[in-house]
């Protein structure tokens, strides 16, 4: 009744009424929407092999999968990944990646080399675009897709080569040098060798660089002007020349037409076999080749075969599948070449030295560290880069080391000759030096050793025991007299002593106490002489009695003296040596690298100050030129919330961004005084050598005693992972020794080691967080921690410079027959980008 009273009431009531059912029913359906389980977004990691052209196919390559991503609902997320042909291989096999976008050789080497063909299939091949320049077959300037490419043989302009038949008289006469890309490559490397072959010319190795990109073999080419007395020729993809147009007055293309008869497969996208998704994900991508017409990728008709050919062609020209884990020096510099390309803000380059502790062993640091300069600069000169050791750490003797290569003192060769001096000019007699106590007990029991060793001759010889008598002082004072007089004149050994390093190691022990020796020969020597003159009439009874006595005390001394000096060593003595010889040493080397701060000689009362004069003009003047990181171990301190590891840095560039090193970072910025302190802390081996105490740092009132870096970081990788290094170049001197444990003692030091090896977790893990090139020291004859001789020291340099610069060696715990390249790569994990559409609304039905 009241509503036929009041219509416009009643249908307001009812509106509200369907308004609020409405939203209630939104709402169910929203709820029920939320707790019903979406379809899984399909995640797919790509790799991309970062090459000569790599920016302009990598945009592409972007664009073609956001297209792709956003063809499917949900989206596929795609994380996008970049590196050399080495590390996507790797991550490949590995399964850190589950496709990747490889170039046609690298696809060969991927699988047809490395019989892994069924674990890679083939998705689709890019397009290499309409050719725009001049030496391409007018066919692959036509518009449309191209899939397939030549390889083309390029010259200088001024060469005397007019065709291809010209190649195998100058290659029987030893006057053609070829010029090639990579052995990887199609277009560089594989297909010009099967055409030369096909010709019968034969090509030596000698006569053939590898340059690792087309540019870089036009630019070479462009410098051989045809008036030398060898002819040169190169071997390009057909449209290299767009990189390098200013360069097409200088050459000219040379028919070949065995090139044209082998077209090649442009690059490959292909997919791990074992990826969860590969079929459906193969699906998407296939109809969204179909649907668009201008699809950067099409799938040959041919599929993979042309690939699955090429790495054949490559058996049968004897090109192995690459070595991945291993690399030689030219390995190493391309993949750093590539990585410096491919540098943003995003994907930075920052290479970082790491040198390892091991005493003596580390001279071979410095002729390692001295090549690798050398080709670092070769390559910059060649490609046109600015490579260059941005963050040098090192620990224990690789401490020592690190100063210097912070100062630059690596990059030329008049630094390189102060460098490698300093460490021949180390002497061992004047760094390992005991106490006097110890020093005296060590000679008067050598000179025992010589008296009993001179009586066991003098019986043999002389058979008269009155003549004996007289015989045997008189040799003693005259052994004692030559001793006394080799400590007297300056006379350095070690040539003599040659390379085995146990000779010097008992030089070394003999001449601890050997002025005590020569004094105590001659001593026992006169009083013999002299009791011999004054009792010469003795009954052979007394005379018995005395050799008897003799004897004993002989015995006595010999067996007894070692005891004592044990007792004496761990009971008087809180360290085998003390450091005032490698104080004197460590000064004496960087004073002749930088000129001293004043003309009084370092001692034990003035070295604390002299370090620190030395210290500040190295840091105050700017001769430390690259970022540093020198790693110590706080055996003792005063407040217990410092840690026991210690990164001590400086940063070159006070503006950079500082390191993650935490509580644990020191800035020697604020101590500049204190640098070679700290060089002496971590490299003082504990307890051979005692610790070298800091003051004030971190902050006043502290108090740190530094002994040897290597007891938490013998390789501190974590510290160049910290500060932001991308790629590491590490020198292991002193690397870990196989031992099958046979008896006790190897048992023993089996134990040690893998204890010892336990506390290098951290930068174990840090290893695969980057790229690293491991240089793995070997010695031939052996090389020990203290064996600082200048001939010991010199060969060391040497095996260092040779390493760095042979393609292959030996390699300690493998067979003496099996050659390997010398650096040992570890790829770290790839860091991806995120490629991913924006999410389709889902329209709510009724």
């Amino acid at each position: 009744m009241w509503l036929r009273l009041f219509p416009p009431i009643a249908c307001w009531l009812l509106v509200l009424c369907l308004s609020v059912a409405s939203v209630n029913a939104y709402g169910q359906q929203a709820d029920l929407a939320e707790q019903l389980p979406s379809t899984p977004a399909i995640t797919l990691r790509v790799g991309v092999v970062a090459y000569e052209d790599f920016h302009v196919e990598h945009a592409r390559f972007q664009q073609w999968l956001h297209q792709v991503s956003a063809s499917s609902n949900p989206p596929i997320r795609f994380q996008l990944t970049t590196g050399s042909y080495s590390e996507i291989a790797h991550w490949m096999k590995q399964g850190s990646v589950d496709a990747a976008l490889v170039t046609g050789g690298g696809f060969a080497a991927l699988g047809a080399l490395d019989q892994d063909i069924d674990k890679f299939d083939y998705i689709a091949t890019l397009d290499s675009q309409p050719a725009t320049g001049p030496w391409a077959p007018e066919n692959r300037k036509l518009a449309g897709f191209h899939g397939l490419y030549h390889a083309v043989c390029i010259t200088h302009v001024n060469s005397i080569i007019s065709s291809a038949a010209d190649f195998a008289a100058l290659a029987q006469q030893g006057k053609l040098r070829v010029l090639l890309v990579d052995r990887r490559s199609a277009s560089g490397n594989i297909i010009p060798r099967l055409a030369l072959q096909e010709i019968g010319v034969e090509i030596r190795e000698a006569d053939v660089r590898y340059l690792g990109s087309h540019s870089q073999v036009l630019q070479e080419l462009a410098q051989h002007s045809g008036a030398a007395s060898t002819t040169t020729i190169g071997f390009v993809w057909d449209d290299a020349s767009i990189k390098v147009p200013q360069l097409l007055s200088e050459l000219r293309k040379v028919e070949f037409p065995e090139l044209t008869q082998r077209p090649i497969a442009h690059d490959a996208l292909v997919m791990r076999r074992d990826y969860p998704y590969f079929d459906e994900l193969s699906v998407i991508i296939q109809r969204q080749l179909s649907s668009s017409a201008n699809s950067p990728f099409q799938r040959l008709e041919s599929g993979k075969q042309p690939y699955i050919a090429l790495g054949h062609s490559a058996q049968e020209l004897g090109i192995e599948a690459p070595q991945l884990l291993r690399k030689d020096m030219r390995g190493v510099g391309n993949i750093l070449v590539q990585a410096y390309r491919q540098r943003s803000a995003v994907n930075p380059f920052r290479l970082a030295l790491v040198l390892s502790g091991g005493g003596a062993k580390c001279a071979y640091q410095v002729g390692a560290v001295s090549e690798i300069e050398g080709v670092i600069a070769e390559l910059n000169a060649r490609n046109q880069t600015n490579i260059s050791i941005d963050l040098v750490v090192g620990t224990s003797g690789g401490a020592i080391n690190a100063v210097p290569v912070s100062m630059k003192m690596s990059a030329d060769q008049a630094g390189q000759q102060k460098w490698q001096e300093v460490w021949l000019d180390l002497d061992q007699r004047k760094i390992v030096l005991p106490a006097r106590g110890v020093r005296i007990n060590i000679g008067i029991w050598i000179a025992l050793i010589q008296v009993a060793g001179l009586i066991v001759l003098l019986r043999v010889l002389v058979r008269d025991p009155a003549r004996r008598r007289i015989r045997l002082a008189q040799w003693v004072i005259a052994v004692g007299g030559i001793e006394l007089a080799l400590v007297l004149i300056p006379f350095t050994p070690w040539a003599l002593l040659g390379h085995n390093h146990l000779l010097h190691h008992l030089w070394l022990w003999l001449s601890l106490g050997a002025q005590y020796t020569a004094i105590t020969l001659l001593l026992l020597g006169g009083i013999s002489f002299v009791w011999n003159l004054r009792f010469k009439r003795q009954s052979d009874a007394v005379q018995k009695v005395r050799r008897l006595r003799t004897g004993f005390l002989l015995t006595v001394g010999i067996l007894g003296l070692p005891l004592l000096q044990i007792g004496v060593m761990f009971l008087g003595h809180t360290t085998l040596s003390s450091g005032a010889g490698m104080t004197q040493e460590i000064y004496k080397g960087f004073s002749g690298l930088v000129g001293d701060v004043s003309g009084t000689a370092v001692t034990a009362g003035n070295s604390a100050m002299k370090l620190e004069q030395l210290s500040k003009k190295l840091i105050d003047q700017g001769l430390v030129q690259r970022d540093l990181v020198l790693t110590a171990t706080a055996i003792s301190k005063n407040r217990n919330s410092l840690p026991s590891d210690l990164y001590f840095y400086f940063a070159a560039d006070q503006d950079q961004e500082q390191p993650r090193f935490g509580n644990r970072g020191i800035d020697m910025q604020r101590h500049p005084e204190q640098l070679l302190k700290i060089v002496l802390g971590s490299s003082s081996i504990y307890p051979v050598f005692p610790a070298h105490e800091l003051i004030d740092v971190p902050n006043p009132g502290d108090r740190i005693e530094l002994v040897d870096g290597g007891f938490a970081h013998n390789a501190p990788l974590e510290a160049a992972v910290l500060w932001g290094a991308t790629h590491v170049v590490l020198i292991d001197a002193a690397p870990v020794q196989l031992r099958d444990g046979t008896n006790l003692a190897d048992g023993m030091l089996r134990g040690f080691g893998h204890l010892f090896q336990q506390s290098q977790l951290s930068d174990k893990r840090s290893k695969d967080a980057v790229m690293v090139f491991t240089l793995e020291s070997r010695f031939q004859p052996k090389l020990c921690v203290l064996d600082f001789a200048n001939v010991l020291v010199k060969q060391g340099i040497y095996h260092g410079r040779q390493d760095v610069i042979g393609a292959l060696r030996h390699q300690d715990n493998f067979p003496p027959d099996q050659l390997l390249p010398p650096f040992i790569v570890t790829y770290g994990q790839p860091r991806f980008e995120e490629i991913v559409a924006p999410v389709k609304p889902a329209l709510l039905g009724p």
